[in-house]
């Protein structure tokens, strides 16, 4: 089941252990989370006409979060588009449609909207979600690039 969030903190227990799961899957990152990365994440999930948190359920556990927002960037295109920020499922329920039943929740959100374009960041090193991605109709139009400095 796919549940459409409308107050945050009221599922908050749910969603940050599905963030955090998020974070330390794979090893795609080298950075340890901040000390007010709850806080700060909660203040990006944007509910309303402006962004969807939606949240996967299988009886009573969430087992999956994907939220999208509502952006625009003038200075590269007239239109708004939707972005997605998180997308997470449980390894243990992957290959059961869950994340194909978030994506076209969020693609049918946009639509709602008039956005033509749904547009996302996936880690290159991260190759189960770029297969996903692919899989879910999105292709690569850029690539963002990342030089750890010495020292630093």
């Amino acid at each position: 089941m796919i549940e459409e969030v409308g107050d945050i903190e009221a599922v908050w227990p749910e969603i940050e252990p599905l963030l955090r799961d998020l974070n330390d899957h794979g090893d795609f990152h080298d950075q340890s989370l901040l000390p007010d990365w709850a806080a700060r994440q909660r203040q990006r999930l944007v509910t309303g006409d402006g962004g969807i948190v939606l949240l996967a359920r299988r009886g009573d556990r969430a087992v999956g979060l994907m939220n999208a927002r509502r952006l625009h960037n003038p200075a590269l295109r007239e239109e708004d588009y939707g972005y997605v920020d998180f997308a997470f499922v449980s390894p243990d329920v992957r290959s059961r449609a869950v994340g194909s039943a978030l994506v076209e929740r969020i693609e049918a959100w946009a639509a709602e909207r008039g956005l033509r374009q749904v547009q996302l960041t996936v880690i290159a090193a991260n190759t189960g979600g770029v297969r996903f991605w692919d899989r879910a109709g999105f292709e690569v139009r850029t690539y963002g690039m990342c030089k750890t400095l010495g020292g630093a």
